[in-house]
């Protein structure tokens, strides 16, 4: 849940703490190399398109309580509206 925090112990790039930060999670990120820690600074400066998890809201949107997991980025965007769970519920109904 946001305000929640998270700890990585073994924080490599921040991969985990790049996803906690965009769910308004603290994060606590333990990281010995130097370099990895240059990299998570880096990247939680400055989000990269290729961090955001936004895309894969609607993977869950099946959540009974996402709005509160998963704050709601993109209002238009829920399962009614998403190409891919209508595929999904039509290839569910194939015989």
């Amino acid at each position: 849940m946001p305000g929640m925090r998270v700890l990585d112990p073994f924080a490599g790039s921040g991969t985990t703490s790049i996803v906690a930060d965009q769910l308004r999670r603290e994060s606590v990120a333990i990281e010995i190399d130097q370099i990895n820690c240059d990299v998570i600074e880096s990247r939680l400066a400055k989000l990269r398109d290729s961090d955001s998890v936004d895309r894969f809201r609607e993977d869950y949107c099946h959540t009974p309580n996402l709005d509160e997991i998963w704050p709601h980025v993109n209002p238009t965007q829920d399962c009614k509206t998403s190409s891919k769970s209508a595929k999904l519920s039509s290839a569910a109904c194939s015989p």
